[in-house]
């Protein structure tokens, strides 16, 4: 049998999975020559932002975590949704080559939506076939899957399913062949938000009235948008974490895999104005990097005076 043990360093000590579906049942009357073999998974968090180490953290009870195992043919095989590691079981096959993926929510318990007639739990933990689901509970079947465990979107409580969310999430990913010598599966889980620091100085607008702007991250169908309150001329506000989109792929199930480049980047579109005007100052892309804080000091001018991007 192979055993996840406790999910380890800043993130779960070690992974362990029970087998008793009637399905692997099944699958084991058909082949009893079939070899189990004992395998950990070790998971370590991304924890940097702006160079700024953030503080470890063990596993919290309001956190989620989903894990999804597809086998040698990229089928779904198991998975499961869970808020504890430590008694959780799985059976994987010896010499079998297998993939997992792994997605981490802090604070999902709040965050996302919850359907407490059908047992689910909203995208990214929502399985396909909307059957319900029982915390740190394994479900072996080629039928149902998390398949959403690699999209961008989040389905938060008011029920949108908002690509550019404030939650910290987390994604990682590995292949691996179940042997005797491997003793655990490591996967770096990267985190896949950006944060946002804004200063804007209005001294170049001459429009006493304006007491607040209005900024917004936007995406093809929604966005959102932040009122920043303007004392003596100066606006500022801080996002400490969106969750990325990855633009140009923003729709795909397997968008998140994209993204797992160190140095990943991408262009966002944002718009500065007030709340009568919403592209009064400006309207356009501007890059961000993956688990960095993007800083932007300007001073506003009207819209149509601007002359390009803005500096980190």
């Amino acid at each position: 049998m192979i055993k996840i043990q406790n999910f380890t360093i800043l993130f779960l000590t070690l992974l362990m999975f029970s087998c008793t579906s009637e399905e692997q049942l099944e699958l084991e009357t058909q082949n009893d020559e079939q070899e189990f073999i004992s395998i950990g998974l070790d998971l370590k968090k991304d924890f940097l932002v702006s160079q700024t180490p953030l503080k470890t953290e063990e596993t919290q009870k309001n956190d989620l975590f989903g894990i999804q195992f597809y086998d040698s043919s990229n089928k779904p095989y198991a998975f499961l949704i869970g808020d504890d590691a430590s008694e959780v079981l799985v059976d994987l096959k010896k010499s079998e080559d297998y993939k997992v993926k792994v997605t981490y929510i802090k604070d999902a318990k709040d965050l996302l939506y919850y359907w407490s007639d059908e047992g689910e739990w909203g995208v990214p933990l929502q399985s396909w076939g909307r059957s319900g689901t029982i915390l740190n509970k394994v479900y072996y079947t080629s039928a149902n899957e998390l398949s959403w465990i690699s999209h961008t979107s989040i389905q938060t409580r008011n029920l949108d399913s908002d690509t550019y969310a404030a939650v910290d999430r987390y994604y990682g990913a590995q292949e691996f062949t179940a042997i005797d010598d491997l003793q655990v599966i490591p996967i770096a889980l990267k985190r896949m938000i950006f944060g946002l620091k804004l200063k804007f100085d209005l001294k170049n607008i001459n429009d006493p009235s304006i007491d607040s702007l209005r900024f917004s991250v936007n995406t093809h169908d929604a966005g959102r948008e932040y009122s920043i309150p303007v004392v003596e001329g100066l606006g500022t506000l801080e996002i400490p974490y969106l969750t990325i989109a990855v633009p140009e792929c923003e729709s795909c199930v397997i968008a998140l895999d994209l993204a797992l480049n160190e140095d990943y980047k991408e262009n966002i579109s944002i718009s500065i104005g007030t709340f009568d005007n919403h592209t009064r100052f400006y309207d356009g892309l501007i890059p961000v990097q993956r688990n960095k804080m993007m800083v932007i000091d300007h001073v506003l001018e009207e819209e149509e005076t601007v002359g390009g991007g803005f500096g980190s």
